[in-house]
């Protein structure tokens, strides 16, 4: 249950909403990416970047389009059937129409170019046959892909007094293992977390128009707290550099320092090139650690990640521990000593 402020320190930084799952919207063959719906604007908004992606409706027309065609070639068998280059021609012909007769580009991306493979895309549709590599075999899996199922979420037994929720390993591992891969979301300033007071403002008759910034009225700085995310983020004091980790569950290894009796057991690093997350993509490349941060600022998607390595061996159930670091410690210590002056206890409320 979530913590309330009055009653624990750890309270207030905490984030109360870790019940959220996925559930299949059918059955999943193993192996298979999954995928969930952003909402037709995601693409619409990235038509400059990503082009005329189709969305479920285009995806329709095209499987109407191909299913006809193919029903139309077995009307006439005789005609498309043959590999002679008269049947050839036809079925190319045919398709090429078909192509010229739709309306909407995205429909057209939907359709394959190559009229020889109607019969298969009519089999598993145009949607499935468009990501030919989102189903994986077993050993392929094996080969080149990250376990992402290692960490578990607990409440009880935490060695964090008042953390809420806490990492706890599914099998062992042994010293400099990694643990779980923590690809991330770079944001570049952290300003953006900053919760501002907010204002009304009126036109000269005094009618409210609407809301803004204290700070553009009185010249203050108006920001009165940051949002909760920021402690789920990491960063460096020296820097406006954020980085979002959103890894399987590593929002919820706890911190344990290195004065404290129960020591960190894992590690943040850079993911290395010979990680799998690495060497098939195009995070870490070398040229951006050369990079400022001005540079981060025109890439709209993930292109760094870390690992979370083990410090020695770790037994099965045991909890993952990481060390913060020094200004988080004194950050918390600050909190803790002026703790109960600054929250009522339910009671008081």
């Amino acid at each position: 249950p979530p913590l309330h402020p009055g009653l624990h320190p750890m309270a207030s930084g905490v984030t109360s909403y870790v019940e959220g799952t996925y559930r299949a919207l059918g059955d999943i063959e193993a192996g298979s990416e999954l995928f969930t719906n952003y909402g037709e604007n995601w693409f619409n908004e990235r038509e400059n970047i990503v082009g005329k992606i189709p969305l479920k409706r285009h995806y329709k027309i095209a499987d109407r389009a191909v299913t006809s065609t193919t029903r139309f070639m077995a009307r006439y068998d005789h005609l498309f059937s043959g590999n002679n280059r008269e049947s050839v021609s036809l079925r190319r012909n045919l398709w090429n129409l078909v192509l010229s007769l739709q309306t909407e580009q995205r429909v057209v991306n939907a359709l394959p170019s190559d009229e020889r493979v109607l019969e298969e895309v009519a089999a598993i549709g145009t949607g499935r046959f468009a990501l030919p590599e989102s189903t994986r075999s077993q050993q392929w899996l094996s080969e080149h892909g990250d376990c992402i199922d290692q960490l578990v979420v607990e409440e009880d037994g935490l060695t964090v007094e008042g953390a809420g929720s806490g990492a706890v390993l599914r099998r062992k591992v042994k010293v400099g293992e990694v643990i779980v891969p923590v690809p991330l979301q770079h944001i570049p300033d952290a300003a953006v977390w900053n919760m501002h007071r907010i204002v009304d403002w009126s036109d000269d008759d005094g009618l409210v128009k609407g809301e803004e910034y204290a700070d553009t009225r009185d010249g203050t700085d108006g920001v009165v707290q940051q949002q909760l995310i920021l402690n789920y983020c990491f960063g460096h004091p020296n820097s406006t550099m954020m980085f979002y980790p959103y890894g399987s569950q590593i929002h919820m290894v706890n911190h344990a320092s290195h004065t404290s009796s129960s020591k960190a057991n894992a590690v943040l690093r850079w993911a290395t090139p010979e990680s799998n997350m690495v060497s098939r993509t195009n995070f870490n490349d070398p040229y951006l650690f050369q990079q400022p941060i001005s540079h981060f600022r025109t890439v709209h998607h993930a292109i760094l990640a870390m690992e979370l390595v083990a410090l020695r061996d770790i037994a099965a159930g045991e909890e993952i521990l990481l060390d913060y670091g020094e200004e988080y410690q004194r950050a918390m210590e600050a909190h803790q000593a002026q703790w109960p002056k600054s929250h009522p206890t339910p009671e008081e409320e």
